[in-house]
């Protein structure tokens, strides 16, 4: 994921983050820019052993590690490039798997 890529995060961080993006998805939540992100980091970290059973491991850690990242970036100023890029990946990856649900193709989000 490029996000992940760009906030430099490890193996365990990039599928926390995955779980935020496939939770958004499965709840219909939208994510239109960094501050989204954001909260939906602080939902995520609120129901990490609910989501856990179905998703996988959700380290608070490792949220927290997302958290300082997307901070430094929005202070370098990301917020800006992202606000327009955060829908596009979200919008992409949404309907990609809709796509696969339908053909019955399983789908993965590439890295």
């Amino acid at each position: 994921m490029l996000l992940a890529r760009i906030l430099e995060l490890n193996d365990t961080q990039e599928g926390v983050l995955n779980v935020l993006f496939e939770l958004a998805d499965d709840e219909g939540l939208l994510l239109l820019d960094l501050k989204d992100l954001r909260a939906m980091l602080a939902h995520v970290a609120e129901r990490a052993s609910e989501l856990s059973t179905h998703y996988g491991n959700v380290s608070k850690a490792s949220i927290g590690a997302i958290q300082r990242r997307l901070l430094v970036l929005e202070r370098q100023g990301g917020e800006h490039f992202f606000s327009a890029s955060l829908r596009s990946t979200f919008a992409t990856s949404s309907a990609a798997r809709r796509t696969a649900a339908a053909s019955s193709t399983f789908w993965l989000p590439t890295s």
